[in-house]
């Protein structure tokens, strides 16, 4: 059985995205958080962070289940995917402040002296009189059993995010929470606020925007990957991150081509990608220009018969093409020099033997 990937290092307009030297070594990357002004990186076996201006990663919260993590009112919290909040002054010590939250935990959102929780079984705010978690009065009827999974937060309004309907609420206030004239089948995937207008992206039908005073959302009118995983804002630019690149809004070449990516994140000048497995990757802000990666594709993949493989967005180099199959045994060596922006396909290679 033949089972191909493509892996390496991502280049956008002769600029080589440089490895840095987190200690991937298998360890899958989740997202990254800037706090405090050191970046963190979220893994699946814990939280590491890189000290600035340094290439000196350190894991400082051992455990692989963090869905999300926040710093307020000089107080750390995590979430977690199995149910739970915690919360440190330190990042060394952790304690519960309300162990009776037991719902998997999506997002820790802060506004202002509040705290709230997007979780699966509702959306909670902290009281901090009663010290629990205290759930907000949304009828939610859809089918997923009040799943809130993030919550927009802008100067005039709150709007939280159930899997097929929105629900908002002026901010201040206590009064209801009520439904918003939109539906939609996705996922919400992540939510960004810019200049108090809310992006949100979605897992099958693109990117939505609110304006404060709207009672809707807006589908964004150059919309063209329906399956959004994050969307973030870099350089002043806004960003969106799909399993197969990233782009820039007004720029849609701008791409890194690596099927794992996970989160794109700004700091200290230099724009960060993670990938799930290939650790992290960075370049200056002033180099992430609009170029499309060079990408090889198989197919079928896996296969165990005939093959095929195209070098798409090629740049008019020579080309050293070598694929094995999942036991590392060669099935095919060859160098090709195809023209600049011209895709170069070739195949099929039979004779292959599982």
């Amino acid at each position: 059985m033949i089972l191909c990937g493509y892996t390496g290092f991502a280049q956008l307009k002769d600029q080589t995205w440089n490895k840095t030297q987190f200690p991937n070594g298998g360890r899958e990357t989740q997202f990254m958080k800037v706090i405090d002004k050191k970046l963190y990186v979220v893994c699946n076996d814990g939280i590491w962070s890189s000290e600035s201006g340094t290439e000196r990663w350190s894991n400082i919260l051992p455990g692989g289940i963090v869905s999300t993590f926040i710093k307020h009112k000089n107080n750390y919290y995590i979430g977690l995917w199995t149910g739970g909040i915690y919360k440190s002054t330190d990042m060394r010590t952790w304690s519960e402040p309300d162990s009776l939250l037991r719902a998997a935990v999506y997002k820790i959102v802060p506004d202002g002296d509040d705290v709230y929780v997007c979780t699966g079984k509702g959306l909670y705010k902290w009281n901090g009189v009663k010290l629990k978690w205290e759930m907000e009065k949304i009828n939610n009827d859809n089918i997923h059993s009040q799943r809130i999974t993030d919550l927009g937060v802008t100067n005039k309004k709150l709007v939280a995010f159930a899997c097929d309907q929105l629900f908002s609420r002026d901010k201040g206030s206590t009064g209801k929470w009520e439904k918003m004239e939109f539906k939609y089948n996705f996922c919400v995937s992540d939510v960004l606020e810019v200049s108090n207008k809310l992006y949100f992206s979605t897992t099958g039908d693109g990117i939505y925007t609110i304006n404060p005073e709207s009672k809707n959302a807006q589908k964004k009118a150059d919309n063209k990957n329906p399956h959004v995983q994050k969307i973030k804002l870099i350089n002043n630019k806004i960003v969106d991150l799909y399993h197969k690149g990233i782009y820039e809004d007004g720029f849609p070449e701008f791409r890194v081509g690596d099927d794992y990516v996970t989160d794109i994140i700004e700091h200290e000048n230099k724009i960060y990608i993670s990938s799930a497995k290939e650790g992290i990757y960075t370049i200056p802000v002033t180099q992430a220009r609009n170029k499309e990666l060079t990408v090889l594709t198989v197919r079928p993949n896996p296969s165990s018969g005939q093959i095929s493989y195209c070098i798409k967005n090629p740049m008019g180099s020579e080309y050293e093409i070598n694929i094995v199959d999942i036991s590392g045994r060669l099935i095919l060596n060859k160098r090709v020099t195809p023209s600049e922006h011209e895709d170069f396909c070739d195949g099929n290679y039979s004779g292959i033997k599982a």
